[in-house]
Protein backbone atom coordinates (compact mmCIF):
# COMPACT_ATOMS: atom_id res chain seq x y z
CA UNK A 1 0.00 0.00 0.00
CA UNK A 2 1.53 3.64 -1.12
CA UNK A 3 -1.39 5.94 0.13
CA UNK A 4 -4.31 5.62 2.88
CA UNK A 5 -7.23 6.58 1.53
CA UNK A 6 -8.65 10.19 2.36
CA UNK A 7 -11.57 8.81 3.59
CA UNK A 8 -10.23 8.34 6.77
CA UNK A 9 -10.54 11.36 8.38
CA UNK A 10 -14.32 10.39 8.51
CA UNK A 11 -14.11 8.04 10.66
CA UNK A 12 -14.19 10.37 13.86
CA UNK A 13 -15.20 7.88 16.09
CA UNK A 14 -11.87 6.07 15.30
CA UNK A 15 -9.81 5.46 18.90
CA UNK A 16 -7.11 3.26 17.64
CA UNK A 17 -5.43 3.02 14.55
CA UNK A 18 -2.67 0.15 13.34
CA UNK A 19 -1.01 0.87 10.65
CA UNK A 20 1.25 -2.83 9.45
CA UNK A 21 3.51 -3.71 7.02
CA UNK A 22 3.18 -1.05 4.99
CA UNK A 23 6.31 -1.03 3.34
CA UNK A 24 5.39 1.65 0.34
CA UNK A 25 3.49 4.45 2.46
CA UNK A 26 5.63 7.39 2.68
CA UNK A 27 3.18 9.93 4.19
CA UNK A 28 -0.55 10.18 5.97
CA UNK A 29 -3.05 11.86 4.42
CA UNK A 30 -4.09 15.33 5.59
CA UNK A 31 -7.43 14.24 6.49
CA UNK A 32 -6.31 12.25 9.32
CA UNK A 33 -5.74 15.43 11.58
CA UNK A 34 -9.58 15.68 11.92
CA UNK A 35 -9.66 12.11 13.89
CA UNK A 36 -9.65 14.15 17.12
CA UNK A 37 -11.11 11.08 19.36
CA UNK A 38 -8.17 8.92 17.96
CA UNK A 39 -6.17 7.60 21.06
CA UNK A 40 -3.73 4.83 20.04
CA UNK A 41 -1.69 5.50 17.20
CA UNK A 42 0.95 2.68 16.11
CA UNK A 43 3.37 1.89 13.29
CA UNK A 44 4.97 -1.21 12.43
CA UNK A 45 7.48 -2.08 9.34
CA UNK A 46 6.27 1.12 7.64
CA UNK A 47 10.02 1.47 6.17
CA UNK A 48 9.29 4.66 3.98
CA UNK A 49 7.84 7.10 6.45
CA UNK A 50 10.51 9.44 7.29
CA UNK A 51 8.55 11.88 9.40
CA UNK A 52 5.38 12.86 10.18
CA UNK A 53 3.02 16.31 9.64
CA UNK A 54 2.62 18.99 12.08
CA UNK A 55 -0.87 18.29 12.02
CA UNK A 56 -0.22 15.15 14.19
CA UNK A 57 -0.39 17.71 17.17
CA UNK A 58 -4.27 18.52 16.67
CA UNK A 59 -4.86 14.90 17.41
CA UNK A 60 -5.46 16.34 20.93
CA UNK A 61 -7.07 12.87 22.38
CA UNK A 62 -3.77 10.82 21.40
CA UNK A 63 -2.34 8.66 24.72
CA UNK A 64 0.10 6.33 23.24
CA UNK A 65 2.12 6.44 20.32
CA UNK A 66 4.38 3.77 19.17
CA UNK A 67 6.84 2.80 16.56
CA UNK A 68 8.38 -0.61 15.53
CA UNK A 69 10.69 -1.27 13.05
CA UNK A 70 10.18 1.84 11.18
CA UNK A 71 14.33 2.01 9.69
CA UNK A 72 13.75 5.29 7.95
CA UNK A 73 12.10 6.95 10.22
CA UNK A 74 14.20 10.05 11.43
CA UNK A 75 12.18 12.73 13.37
CA UNK A 76 9.11 13.67 14.77
CA UNK A 77 7.05 17.15 14.10
CA UNK A 78 7.47 19.46 17.16
CA UNK A 79 3.35 20.02 17.19
CA UNK A 80 4.07 16.59 19.67
CA UNK A 81 4.81 18.83 22.73
CA UNK A 82 1.14 19.65 22.65
CA UNK A 83 -0.01 16.43 23.17
CA UNK A 84 -1.30 16.64 26.90
CA UNK A 85 -2.97 13.29 26.92
CA UNK A 86 0.30 11.28 25.64
CA UNK A 87 1.86 9.24 27.91
CA UNK A 88 2.54 6.11 25.93
CA UNK A 89 5.61 6.26 23.75
CA UNK A 90 7.28 2.93 22.19
CA UNK A 91 9.97 3.15 19.57
CA UNK A 92 11.40 -0.14 18.89
CA UNK A 93 13.70 -0.89 16.58
CA UNK A 94 13.81 2.03 14.87
CA UNK A 95 17.80 3.50 14.45
CA UNK A 96 17.39 6.65 12.91
CA UNK A 97 14.25 7.91 15.34
CA UNK A 98 16.39 6.74 18.38
CA UNK A 99 19.35 8.72 16.95
CA UNK A 100 17.44 11.99 16.41
CA UNK A 101 16.16 11.92 19.86
CA UNK A 102 19.10 11.72 21.62
CA UNK A 103 20.64 14.85 19.17
CA UNK A 104 20.79 17.80 20.59
CA UNK A 105 17.60 18.83 18.41
CA UNK A 106 15.87 15.76 19.67
CA UNK A 107 16.42 16.51 23.17
CA UNK A 108 15.72 20.27 22.89
CA UNK A 109 12.26 20.21 21.30
CA UNK A 110 11.19 17.26 23.22
CA UNK A 111 12.65 17.80 26.63
CA UNK A 112 9.00 16.71 28.22
CA UNK A 113 8.31 13.77 25.98
CA UNK A 114 10.72 11.46 26.39
CA UNK A 115 10.25 7.84 24.47
CA UNK A 116 10.57 4.56 26.02
CA UNK A 117 13.01 2.60 24.28
CA UNK A 118 12.88 -1.35 23.73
Amino acid sequence: MSSLPQELGCLASLKELQIVSCEQLNSLPDSMQQLTSLQSMHFTDCASITALAEWLGSLTSLQELVFQKCHAMEQLPKSINGLKKLKGRRILNCPQLKKWFKSVEGTKNFDKIRPNYE
